[in-house]
């Protein structure tokens, strides 16, 4: 079966810890994957096409941010942000001091753009997580029901429906994101919510 892939997103040195309660946690839950530098083979090509390719086919993306701006990091956001129906969970790191300036830059785009929430430190981030999970994943089984709708019908002699075109560009959006992932089903993602349970502080 074709797993929810989780691709997550930080500068490594700076959460090392994180990324490994919350990677090895998500990849212990049932139909869930999770794509992450750490655990990269070693590979003669360009690093930048892996995390770029990791990034491109994941269903949820979790970006971290604390005080140090990373390339790739920003690479990474930027990708997933392509597909405005990929589900993106973004956390920032309480109590930053000395934040680069590229990296407020950053946010200061990511707070135009989405709801990131602030964790104080690793208990309370596998919190935030894990309730933030079962949103996406109820968000994902909306575009379950949504791939391959029939196409609205329009007003009797109207050529072109804005409703049609918002139509088929949301279609092509949610073949992008779940190109090759029939399995991905309601019944499969119901029972991958189920799963889940928010740990207690």
């Amino acid at each position: 079966m074709v797993p929810i892939r989780v691709f997550l997103s930080s500068k490594m040195k700076e959460f090392e810890i994180e990324r490994k309660i919350i990677g090895f946690q998500i990849g212990a839950l049932p139909g869930f994957e999770v794509n992450a530098a750490e655990d990269w083979p070693a590979a003669s090509g360009p690093v930048r096409g892996m995390y770029l390719g990791g990034v491109r086919r994941c269903h949820i993306y979790i970006g971290l941010f604390g005080r140090l701006y990373s390339e790739a990091t920003k690479d990474e956001y930027d990708e997933a942000c392509t597909n405005p129906l990929r589900q993106k969970l973004i956390y920032l790191k309480s109590g930053r001091q000395s934040i680069d300036d590229s990296l407020k830059s950053l946010i200061e785009t990511i707070h135009a753009r989405h709801r990131p929430s602030a964790f104080k430190d690793a208990a309370d981030l596998q919190r935030q997580v894990f309730r933030d999970l079962q949103s996406a994943v109820t968000e994902m089984l909306d575009q379950a029901l949504q791939r391959g709708q029939a196409i609205p019908i329009a007003q009797s002699g109207v050529r072109k429906s804005p409703l049609q075109d918002a139509w088929r560009k949301r279609q092509e959006q949610l073949a992008a994101l779940y190109d090759g992932d029939a399995d991905l089903t309601v019944d499969y993602l119901t029972a991958a919510r189920s799963g889940i349970s928010v740990p207690e502080l």
